[in-house]
């Protein structure tokens, strides 16, 4: 898409075509010229809508933004905001997912794994009890976000035998440190939500530093846990994003 951007945008489009584009908050920097790129790919959508179907996919934030600064939502004749998942939708995911795999669900009581033994009618009810209270703590904690409740669901899990799968009822984390964080990272983070994953050169360039400062401080970051590594891009640790959405809300350096 950026080699057809930077040729002028003047390849001939075919009617009835399709085009999908992932991530539109990847065209633009919140630097000196650095909406250049995407206002040029918004007047190909104006020229080529009648013959092309586009379809957008953009972060929230980097949406927000958009907004104020080019009226991004005039480009397109409809705007669907995904919200969060529910806790009835995040169960029926997650228990559809786990029926494939045969196995049955108990859940620690008091710290005391389940016995094979036949269960009463009131054991079956404590398990519907633990469960209710165990999903009901996923989706505030994941704040409807079904990869992080994914990923805390796995990592719940204390043992897996012919018996069954032993989940802990309980799901903690604590969050307290992102308090302590310096300006510095704070700033990062803001600008790694908005663009959902940058790398040292783009870290550089927001910040106007040179890419070995830029590779420093993200390595610190990554060493201390705030951030994932994929390949040469670095995004948010999917367990901190909805608590340092919070906090930098919080603090009006996300808007």
């Amino acid at each position: 898409m950026r080699a057809f951007l930077e040729q002028g945008g003047r390849k001939a489009v075919d009617p009835l075509l399709s085009f999908f584009v992932e991530n539109l908050n990847n065209l633009f920097e919140k630097t000196v010229n650095g909406l250049e790129l995407l206002e040029r790919f918004l007047n190909v959508i104006l020229q080529t809508q009648k013959n092309v179907f586009w379809v957008i996919t953009c972060s929230s934030y980097s949406w927000q933004y958009l907004r104020k600064t080019v009226s991004i939502e005039k480009y397109f004749r409809q705007v669907i905001t995904l919200g969060a998942f529910s806790n009835g939708d995040i169960r029926t995911i997650i228990l559809n997912r786990h029926r494939l795999s045969g196995y049955n669900i108990y859940f620690e009581s008091n710290g005391v794994l389940p016995k094979k033994a036949k269960k009463t009618q009131s054991e079956d009810v404590h398990q519907k009890e633990l469960q209710n209270s165990f999903f009901h703590k996923l989706n505030q904690i994941s704040a409807g976000n079904i990869f992080v409740a994914m990923l805390f669901w796995l990592r719940s899990i204390r043992k897996i035998s012919s018996e069954g799968v032993i989940l802990s009822p309980s799901i903690e984390f604590d969050n307290a440190f992102l308090t302590n964080l310096a300006s510095n990272e704070l700033f990062t983070l803001a600008a790694i939500v908005n663009y959902e994953k940058i790398s040292t050169e783009d870290h550089a360039n927001l910040f106007n530093q040179s890419v070995e400062q830029s590779r420093l401080h993200l390595n610190q970051m990554y060493r201390h846990g705030l951030v994932v590594k994929d390949e040469s891009f670095y995004q948010i640790h999917p367990f901190l994003y909805r608590h340092l959405v919070r906090l930098l809300e919080s603090k009006n350096i996300l808007h």
